[in-house]
């Protein structure tokens, strides 16, 4: 495949995925209130698999614990630009952003 057609392939599923995206989130609380109903947290489908419920809970946290925060993000900041921080992986990835209407 040469570049330019992998490149417009690329954009081109870059939008079906879109529109599933959406899709799905128009389907989540149908499934959700199934989920809800059966009082657990999974739902067998079938042979097609489980649907799943997760949670996940978030904290908002004290002023002296978010200054001490502070305190470490800039001391690692530090460590990064002294090079005394050690790089632990570094990864890739690729963005596509579509050309805005002018």
């Amino acid at each position: 495949m040469h570049h330019l057609d992998a490149m417009r392939r690329y954009v081109a599923v870059k939008g079906m995925i879109k529109d599933l995206e959406l899709e799905l989130d128009e389907l989540y609380p149908y499934i959700e209130s199934v989920i809800d109903e059966s009082g657990t947290n999974n739902f067998q489908f079938g042979n097609y698999g489980t649907f799943s419920l997760m949670s996940r809970t978030t904290y908002d946290y004290s002023d002296k614990v978010k200054e001490i925060s502070e305190q470490v993000k800039l001391l690692k900041k530090q460590e990064e630009i002294e090079k005394i921080a050690t790089v632990k992986n570094v990864s890739r990835s690729l963005t596509w952003r579509p050309k805005k209407d002018e």
